[in-house]
């Protein structure tokens, strides 16, 4: 009788990336249906820990919300929001960029769609954070660390035209 074959490393993360994956999309639809984040977290425990899990599930529910937000003030379509981080490894958070091409904004003054869209996510308690090391960059020391002083006002025009650039934002809690 033969010996059943052992999958190698690299198969078996890809099938435990796939699980994961399938158990993300498995909670998303939980919340989506009315399922209480402790029962998640409970259904979970084997596998994730009660804070991480609760924590996914806060994030998820700001992520409705934020799009909800951009919806309402017919902003939805100049931006595009994603999740990133990994699951149990790193703090999942939202980010925001520019949905479109910069040449392709139907807007009579394009420099205002941040300011329009930080006023629309203001209303929900959301700011966007330039200052952050997106995922699978390494991290920099920030100014303070440094010691080093800065203007602590960020220049509303540098971070729309950063924005209008391409350049990620992280959506906070204000």
């Amino acid at each position: 009788m033969p010996e059943p074959t052992a999958p190698s490393t690299p198969d078996a993360v890809k099938e435990l990336l796939a699980a994961q994956q399938q158990l993300l999309r498995a909670i998303e639809f939980d919340v989506a249906h009315g399922v209480s984040a402790n029962q998640i977290a409970r259904s979970c425990a084997p596998i994730a820990s009660r804070p991480v899990v609760l924590d996914f599930i806060q994030v998820l529910e700001r992520h409705a919300a934020i799009r909800a937000q951009l919806q309402a003030a017919g902003l939805d379509r100049y931006v595009a929001t994603r999740l990133v981080g990994q699951f149990g490894h790193d703090r999942r958070r939202i980010e925001m960029t520019l949905g479109l091409d910069p040449a392709e904004l139907d807007l009579d003054e394009p420099e205002a769609l941040f300011a329009r869209i930080n006023s629309a996510l203001g209303k929900i308690g959301i700011i966007a954070r330039q200052d952050y090391t997106p995922v699978g960059h390494r991290r920099r020391a920030n100014a303070a660390e440094l010691g080093i002083t800065v203007n602590p006002a960020p220049d509303p025009d540098a971070a729309s035209a950063a924005f209008l650039d391409g350049q990620e934002f992280e959506l906070i809690p204000a």
